[in-house]
């Protein structure tokens, strides 16, 4: 009795189990004949304004800078009137030295010996012109060292300190400018110390860009072309068709440091340019690199070929047969036998 018993609930275990298997399987079966078929699905084209914004590199080439050198001076630096950031034309306050005023010059040519009465020359001549400038000659250009020289350089000598003037003309009272007016990016005097040597440098210009690179990472255009907006940090500057306008490399040079090679900045145009949105999924790429849309007809979906550009993330394209509005396949690959643009 007891064996009959446990048959008959082994029985009633094993059949329903069995049965659920046979059901499994035979569900699975008929599952794997069914393939699904994709649905077309279409987006009108839509137009949207490309502004271009992206991320770039900004590679900066530094030059030399300019150097103006001191003359023969000896003595103690005691007071500096200049600096970095000034812009030093003739006539200007340089540096004293023992007490002596030492004054900026634009000249032809750099004076090269001390001159006193009697001397002739263009040398003379170029002192005359230069106290003419300042208003302390009055008399005529002749290169001849007379007594009307004499007053104006005793009067203007007076002026910087010098104690009894002569009236003898000492070139270590002139910075030699070799340019009308020097923009100071360093002074090496010091208040305290002694004057710089002949030859060395007493002012040193801003440090120069020879060139600007702009690099786009993502090689998304070949170019710069028309008016684009360049973001370093704060600060705005102005490209066209890819380079720095005179007024942004000016900004830039007095922003930046030699020791800033390459600087992470952002890219936007001026104006946005108008351009029509498709879907990336809906953009065919043959083997040669063209590109199609899909667009829809009457009777189905007909290829156009589009021209791609790229702009605030999204790929758009453009072509004079594709207008707002027009719909276009988002899922060729899904749907199509062949895709492939023709």
């Amino acid at each position: 009795m007891r064996r009959t018993v446990a048959v008959l609930a082994f029985l009633l275990v094993l059949v329903p189990a069995g049965l659920l298997g046979w059901m499994r399987l035979r569900t699975e079966d008929r599952l794997g004949d069914v393939t699904a078929t994709p649905d077309p699905v279409v987006l009108q084209i839509a137009e949207v304004e490309d502004w271009g914004d992206r991320s770039v590199y900004v590679s900066i080439e530094w030059g030399e800078p300019v150097e103006v050198a001191a003359p023969s001076w000896s003595g103690v630096v005691t007071d500096v009137y200049v600096a970095p950031g000034d812009k030093v034309a003739s006539g200007g306050q340089v540096v004293q030295i023992d007490r002596i005023d030492r004054i900026a010059a634009s000249t032809p040519v750099p004076f090269s010996r001390p001159l006193a009465r009697r001397d002739e020359g263009p040398d003379v001549m170029m002192l005359q012109e230069l106290l003419a400038s300042w208003g302390l000659y009055e008399g005529e250009m002749d290169g001849d060292y007379g007594a009307g020289t004499v007053a104006a350089v005793k009067e203007w000598a007076a002026g910087l300190g010098v104690l009894k003037p002569s009236g003898g003309f000492d070139p270590a009272w002139l910075v030699w400018l070799p340019a009308s007016e020097f923009e100071v990016g360093a002074i090496p005097a010091q208040v305290g110390f002694p004057a710089p040597a002949a030859g060395s440098a007493i002012l040193i210009g801003p440090t120069p860009i020879i060139d600007v690179v702009i690099n786009d990472p993502a090689a998304a255009i070949s170019g710069f072309d028309g008016t684009w907006v360049l973001r370093i940090g704060n600060d705005e500057y102005t490209l066209v068709d890819g380079r720095l306008t005179a007024e942004s490399l000016e900004l830039l040079a007095s922003t930046a440091t030699s020791e800033d090679r390459e600087l992470s900045a952002s890219v936007r145009r001026a104006t946005p340019e108008t351009t029509l949105e498709i879907p990336p999924s809906a953009i065919v790429t043959n083997a040669d690199g063209s590109t199609c849309v899909w667009l829809e007809t009457g009777g189905g979906f007909e290829p156009t070929m589009i021209t791609l550009t790229a702009g605030s993330g999204i790929r758009v394209g453009a072509g004079p047969e594709l207008e707002p509005g027009d719909a276009v396949l988002v899922n060729p690959l899904d749907v199509l036998p062949d895709p492939e643009c023709r």
